[in-house]
């Protein structure tokens, strides 16, 4: 995925340091919830509310307040990510993903979101994406043969190449 973005969305522009700070609190709170999770199959809605009523009470705030916050911003980066993949991973104006929303887009790739079905390998922009992305793993070797994770600079020059391609 191009994830070069990096900069601030319009979402994020709107939003207070301490809000953005609550957000990057919730990411990192279902990323827990929903490893320790898998097994028990909870579901997105009962793993965020549970997230954000912590993350509330940590921060002195309303559960509603931090769950709605979570849920504009989710579905912003959930739209911009559906814009990508309709267009083979090109964004348009105003569609670039920042660091914090790749890290929502993440995040819902791991326990909840199915954004990628079947019909979307019946695009051609996809199919060609998903190659690239493939040949990337293969090259940089980001699927150790061993287990255990591939390095973080690994990653990175990965990245960095599916980018400025």
């Amino acid at each position: 995925m191009d994830q070069s973005g990096g900069s601030a969305s319009e979402v994020e522009e709107v939003l207070s340091p301490s809000e953005l700070h609550l957000m990057r609190l919730v990411v990192c709170g279902l990323r827990a919830a929903a490893r320790a999770a898998s097994a028990s199959r909870q579901t997105r809605g009962s793993l965020e509310a549970a997230a954000c009523r912590v993350i509330a009470r940590q921060a002195g705030m309303k559960h509603e307040d931090v769950h709605g916050l979570w849920y504009k911003f989710r579905a912003s980066s959930l739209r911009k990510l559906r814009a990508h993949l309709a267009r083979g991973d090109v964004a348009a104006a105003g569609e670039r993903l920042s660091a914090l929303e790749w890290a929502v887009v993440d995040l819902l790739m791991l326990y909840d979101t199915p954004l990628l079905s079947v019909a979307s390998f019946h695009q051609r922009a996809q199919l060609a994406a998903l190659e690239r992305t493939f040949a990337l793993v293969q090259r940089y070797r980001l699927e150790p043969e061993r287990g255990g994770a591939a390095a973080p600079a690994r990653w990175s020059r990965a990245a960095d190449t599916y980018c400025n391609k």
